[in-house]
Formats: C-alpha cells, sequence, structure tokens
C-alpha cells in the first residue's frame, strides 16, 4: 500500500511537471515538492518514524523554477520547515517579515555559497496518534543535527551520538554504543 501511494504521487509530480512543461508557465513557477517525514521501512529493524535516525528526518526538498534554478543543483545545507517562508519570498523578491525565525536559504536553492545554520534542533515531543485510544505512547527524545554529527538525548537518559559523514547509516553509537528505546 506504501509503495503504491509513493508511485500514485511520481505519477502526479510528474503530470504536473508535464503540464508546466507544455503550457509554458514552467519558467516562471516555483514549484516545491517536500515531506514532513521520513519513513524507517525497517531500517535499523523499525518500522515507525518519529526517531531521529537519517531515514525519518532526512526528507527530500525539490524546488523547480527552470528560469533561475539549473538542472542538477544539489546543496548539503541544514534546511528545515521554517525556512520555506523566507525563502520563498526572497525568490520572489518580496519582502521577508521580520517575525519570520526562519533563514532565507535561496542562495543554496539558486547553487550559491551563502548564509546558512551550523546545526539544526529536533525533537519528537508528542504522545502516539491514537494515545486517547490506546494509551501508545512513543518514546520522546530531543536532539541537534549538524552536517557532521546527529546527538539525541532520550527523556528515559540513553544518549546517542553518530558522526553523518563517516557513518551515514548511524549504526555505530558513539555515545556509549546503547541503542534507543524500542518503540
Amino acid at each position: 500500500c506504501y509503495f503504491a501511494m509513493l508511485a500514485n504521487v511520481d505519477d502526479n509530480v510528474g503530470r504536473l511537471m508535464k503540464f508546466l512543461d507544455e503550457s509554458g508557465l514552467a519558467g516562471n513557477t516555483i514549484f516545491v515538492f517536500t515531506t514532513d517525514h521520513g519513513e524507517m521501512l525497517a531500517s535499523q529493524g523499525r518500522y515507525n518514524k518519529m526517531v531521529p535516525y537519517a531515514e525519518a528526518v532526512d526528507i527530500p526538498l525539490i524546488v523547480r523554477w527552470p528560469k533561475r534554478i539549473g538542472a542538477g543543483v544539489k546543496s548539503d545545507v541544514l534546511y528545515t520547515p521554517m525556512d520555506h517562508l523566507p525563502t520563498l519570498a526572497s525568490l520572489c523578491s518580496l519582502p521577508i517579515p521580520s517575525i519570520v525565525n526562519g533563514m532565507n536559504l535561496s542562495q543554496a536553492v539558486l547553487g550559491r555559497k551563502g548564509h546558512e545554520r551550523d546545526a539544526a534542533l529536533m525533537m519528537n515531543y508528542v504522545s502516539h496518534w491514537d494515545y486517547p485510544e490506546t494509551n501508545t505512547e512513543w518514546p520522546e527524545w530531543r536532539g541537534i543535527r549538524t552536517k557532521q554529527h546527529t546527538y539525541v538525548k532520550w527523556l528515559n537518559g540513553a544518549e546517542e551520538l553518530y558522526d553523518n559523514l563517516a557513518d551515514p547509516l548511524q549504526m555505530r553509537n558513539l555515545f556509549d554504543g546503547r541503542r534507543a528505546p524500542e518503540v
């Protein structure tokens, strides 16, 4: 079912791209594709999201604007959802409201060097979606992610530290070797 839903998304994003290209609107349209989380899909023996591992927190972000962004431009900046508003406002030459907490990462989107964050905070602070019915609890955690490291502290006291460059699958906990609580 999950893979069928992904195939459907893929097909329909393709239809949107085709329409924009054939209608002549692509050159003047900023198309953004992203999601809210990844899925573990049995990586590290887990199926649930709500964990601090790369498969769950490294989410796709595709920005297409043929008039200004070259094909194949990639960036490794730490981009968060709160960066959408300032980044897109800047790309559209609109003023960025002073109350916005995100960063303008339009230079990275355009494939240029620019100001970027050193780290991103991340966390799981909620109970399971059906907690009122089942009392299922998700283990809570707080973490920080840099390009090189991910550090996590679970509310039960367990800690994890990964070198994302040397260990991209995050299999070696450099903190003490223990893994997170089972979900």
